[in-house]
């Protein structure tokens, strides 16, 4: 059976969590002036979701996913203004478990593919220069690489918006074959991309580590 918290410090960390998690949709989340925190409702339900945290064992990382997707869903729903409360209607807080293990489960498909691409290129690549092969292609009629790969799915988009070397391939396409990329996805949609992926801190520490020194530092957050 999982131990009811008593230690304020983990209810505070489960409180700093929502409100960072709130502030990213503009809203503030706040004990009462001049106000007992521990004597607060905020208090209350922050300490019944860090007993569910506890329940469910989740890690830090994944306790902040949730939260994450929590509020989001419950921004969704037009509930924001209901601050914590709203965790704790109907079968909220369940509903909102479900879908950070559907994310979860998404997350790790990505972080999948995204080494599959890698070593789909390494291959490719061997002694050869990465950009060049990206740039070159198999005969005069045919797209180039970055762009065959692209459509054939060997090559995901989360891993053009984050390797260099990609990067650097993408900009030379725009000025050898404008046609051609245009046929991938645009900068902008590869920067907001490579944003909403990386604000999963373990899909962040994977990409870094399969990467290695063609990380793209533009990418940090």
């Amino acid at each position: 059976m999982p131990q009811i918290l008593e230690t304020p410090v983990e209810i505070l960390r489960t409180w700093k969590w929502c409100q960072e998690a709130y502030a990213t949709h503009g809203v503030k989340l706040a004990f009462p002036k001049d106000t007992n925190p521990k004597k607060t409702y905020q208090w209350r339900y922050a300490t019944k979701l860090a007993n569910k945290i506890d329940e469910w064992e989740l890690d830090k990382q994944t306790a902040k996913a949730f939260i994450n997707i929590a509020v989001g869903y419950i921004k969704e729903r037009n509930l924001l203004h209901k601050g914590m409360s709203v965790f704790f209607q109907d079968n909220m807080i369940d509903i909102c478990y479900d879908r950070m293990q559907k994310h979860t489960s998404c997350i790790d498909d990505r972080i999948n593919r995204f080494s599959a691409t890698h070593k789909f290129i390494k291959t490719k690549c061997r002694n050869r220069t990465p950009v060049s092969v990206l740039l070159g292609r198999e005969s005069f009629d045919k797209m180039r690489n970055i762009v065959r790969w692209y459509k054939s799915n060997d090559i995901t988009a989360s891993y053009l918006s984050m390797s260099i070397v990609c990067t650097e391939a993408l900009s030379k396409l725009a000025v050898i074959v404008p046609d051609e990329r245009n046929l991938l996805p645009s900068d902008a949609e590869l920067y907001c991309q490579a944003i909403d992926l990386l604000k999963n801190d373990d899909f962040e520490s994977q990409a870094k580590t399969i990467l290695g020194n063609d990380w793209r530092m533009l990418c940090r957050r």
